[in-house]
């Protein structure tokens, strides 16, 4: 999953969106804390 949120950071970045990269990483972070937390509490 984070290797997936690099590689689309990376090819936005190259789009040259910043904002577009910015708003990925914030969802993306989020999404990643979402599934850990579910799989954390499901554990």
């Amino acid at each position: 999953m984070i290797l997936v949120s690099i590689i689309i950071a990376l090819i936005l970045e190259r789009l040259g969106a910043r904002s577009a990269h910015w708003q990925m990483s914030y969802y993306a972070n989020g999404y990643l804390t979402r599934s850990v937390n579910l799989l954390t509490n499901k554990g």
